[in-house]
């Protein structure tokens, strides 16, 4: 069974954070504020539109802004979906950014506390309002249909019960203080979108590095190597890995995560 204050936790994050705010027939989730550093390919490298130059048909409504950013918002998810990408950023108030690849580069140049949200204040990341990046900056979000969206395919292993059943760790959303922090906060109040975002960093990572197989430890660690440790035995134990709602891992669940000392492992197909 999980401990019972982290089952708590979870139970009440989940209970007082809320999606994304807007009438959009599109389910996503915002993700957080993170620096662009301009350098190509960018953070997330494809411009879809631009409502700054009015290229896209539509200009900036600085007088209609509360009701803009959802607007934008929308349709910068609708743009991102035509084109199967699962995560898109709005930056410089009106310039909508995706990318095929974008889950593995967005977080690269670091978070950034230059966003904003309805009435110009300053982005609340855990509120339901929508938000758009100032200039430089990137507010990120993540469709929810992102199981059928990663574009690194991969296949589930198993379970396994070795603290070490792979030697590199490519990054961590757990530890802020490790030289390998990946800048996304590990989500506990979007738990099944996170683990799916979590699953598709990891295996974009390992196929960056050429390595075949990966592994997911200690709620948000990512593990890589280019074998698998056939000696880790096998966990008999379900319980050590965790999938949707913070279950037992179940042979129907999409992706499982090792809870403390357990690695759930995948391959790259």
């Amino acid at each position: 069974m999980l401990n019972k204050t982290v089952f708590l936790l979870v139970l009440w994050i989940g209970f007082s954070i809320e999606d994304a705010d807007g009438a959009c027939d599109l389910k996503f989730i915002k993700i957080g504020c993170f620096k662009d550093d301009q350098i190509e390919p960018r953070p997330l490298p494809e411009l879809l539109f631009n409502d700054r130059d009015g290229s896209s048909g539509q200009e900036i409504d600085w007088k209609n802004w509360d009701k803009y950013v959802d607007d934008i918002t929308c349709r910068c998810a609708k743009a991102a979906a035509k084109n199967r990408f699962g995560y898109f950023a709005l930056q410089f108030y009106g310039e909508c950014w995706s990318g095929q690849d974008a889950g593995a580069s967005f977080p690269r140049a670091g978070r950034s506390s230059h966003c904003v949200s309805k009435g110009f204040e300053k982005c609340a990341e855990r509120s339901r309002k929508n938000c758009v990046g100032e200039s430089l900056s990137n507010f990120v979000y993540m469709m929810l249909a992102h199981e059928s969206l990663c574009h690194v395919k991969y296949e589930k292993v198993g379970c396994y019960n070795n603290n070490r059943a792979f030697p590199i760790l490519l990054f961590t959303d757990s530890n802020s203080n490790s030289p390998k922090y990946s800048n996304v906060s590990l989500d506990l109040s979007h738990w099944n979108s996170y683990i799916m975002d979590l699953t598709c960093r990891c295996a974009a990572k390992t196929k960056e590095h050429n390595y075949k197989y990966f592994s997911l430890q200690n709620f948000g660690e990512c593990w890589s190597s280019s074998e698998l440790e056939t000696s880790a035995p096998m966990s008999e134990d379900q319980d050590t890995c965790i999938g949707k709602n913070f279950q037992k891992c179940d042979h129907e669940d999409v992706v499982c995560v090792g809870r403390g000392k357990s690695n759930y492992v995948f391959n790259i197909v």
